[in-house]
């Protein structure tokens, strides 16, 4: 616990904490004003009103580019610190104080954590400032199916839709983030960190939307694809799922990490 303390504080003192979040909502604004093709200001500023902020947040996070971006920019504060730590040798100095095993659980869930911090609270930004300024619902007056679009039908609850839609993104973000710890533990490198999160996503949500009998990662971490049509149902099972592939990911980092500590 208190290796976890120092942590912290150490992140909340970064100022890549906060920058990576300022980023994570100028991508997050890119991705709502860039669905339209505009000529002028005025026509951007009309689409949004137009279209309101909930549907475009949901098209933006149905989105890969920005999608990819996001998880780039949300692993940089955090996902790449064992691998540095290792090359220096400041691991060993801190194994001295506390324990082998916290010190490795503590990297595998603060990965997890910081990563999922960093895109939800960039992507809830940019809907905070967006919504000083633009309605929930704009006038285009469609009907929206689905188990979590149909929260955008009534202006009451399509606060909620891009709260979960938010939610799942950055969940399936920390668990992505957790893969580039396991495999910078074999390779300290910083930048295979960083980009071992977007090549595993790539590879593994082609495969699970390829595979039937696997969860659909890709759709999943968009709010698609549950087996059950009810909100908290489909949204619990959304959370486990990326919570399992998180815990997966920790595991073999576990094995990992604590091999290159031996030596």
């Amino acid at each position: 616990m208190r290796i976890a303390m120092t942590y912290i504080k150490s992140f909340l003192k970064n100022p890549a904490l906060y920058i990576s979040v300022l980023c994570c909502t100028v991508i997050a604004l890119w991705g709502v004003i860039s669905a339209g093709n505009f000529t002028s200001v005025d026509a951007c500023v009309q689409y949004i009103e137009f279209s309101g902020i909930a549907p475009l947040f949901g098209n933006m996070l149905d989105y890969s580019t920005y999608r990819k971006l996001i998880l780039i920019v949300a692993c940089m504060p955090f996902t790449a610190r064992f691998c540095t730590e290792l090359k220096s040798g400041f691991s060993l100095s801190v194994i001295l104080r506390n324990s082998k095993e916290s010190y490795i659980l503590t990297h595998a869930v603060l990965n997890f954590l910081f990563t999922f911090l960093v895109s939800f609270l960039g992507i809830v930004l940019c809907a905070v400032v967006l919504l000083f300024f633009f309605p929930l619902i704009g006038e285009v007056g469609n009907e929206y199916f689905g188990t979590f679009n149909q929260l955008m039908n009534n202006e009451n609850t399509a606060w909620l839709f891009i709260l979960l839609k938010s939610l799942f993104f950055s969940i399936s973000l920390g668990a992505w983030s957790v893969s580039g710890a396991a495999i910078s533990a074999v390779f300290p490198d910083p930048f295979i960190a960083i980009c071992t999160p977007l090549i595993m996503s790539y590879i593994l949500e082609l495969v699970t939307i390829e595979v039937g009998f696997l969860p659909d990662l890709w759709n999943l971490s968009r709010g698609y694809g549950c087996s059950s049509d009810n909100i908290l149902f489909a949204s619990l099972e959304i959370v486990f799922v990326f919570i399992a592939l998180a815990v997966l990911f920790g595991t073999i980092f576990y094995y990992i990490a604590e091999r290159k500590l031996k030596r």
